[in-house]
């Protein structure tokens, strides 16, 4: 179910990345308000991202957490909360763009997406190949199927 979700979100945040890309090179203040508007369409999507870490906030690392493992978890946790706070800097940021209509705000939005976007994937490698792994393990040892 988190490996799914993690799929969904990768790929909204690999969008959100092309788009801020090409928000960061455009010219055109036209261009420039088109990207931005899908940005926050897909950062609105992205909202959903606050359920999926509050389920691994409360199904996996409190599970891994009695086994002894803490880092993991609290690295994890700190990295989570800095992509909702970003998206909500993110969502004014470009609102306020929007509003103005200054191609260099809009920059600026840009480059927070993108940092959002890379955040978001480096989250997603991290739970896809450490933490789900020691979920995993710890689950099947403590079953006696090894």
């Amino acid at each position: 179910m988190f490996m799914r979700e993690n799929k969904w979100i990768l790929k909204r945040a690999r969008a959100l990345g092309l788009y801020a890309a090409q928000l960061i090179s455009a010219n055109k203040p036209e261009a420039a308000r088109k990207l931005l508007e899908n940005m926050l369409r897909i950062t609105g999507e992205l909202r959903r991202i606050k359920l999926h870490h509050k389920k691994i906030q409360m199904l996996v690392f409190p599970y891994l957490e009695k086994r002894g493992i803490t880092a993991v978890p609290r690295v994890l946790w700190g990295r989570e909360d800095k992509i909702i706070t970003d998206l909500r800097d993110f969502y004014e940021k470009a609102t306020e763009a929007l509003k103005t209509g200054k191609v260099e705000l809009m920059g600026e939005a840009g480059r927070l997406a993108l940092d959002i976007a890379r955040e978001i994937g480096e989250v997603v490698f991290r739970e896809n190949k450490i933490l789900y792994q020691l979920y995993t393990l710890y689950s099947v040892k403590e079953s006696g199927l090894q």
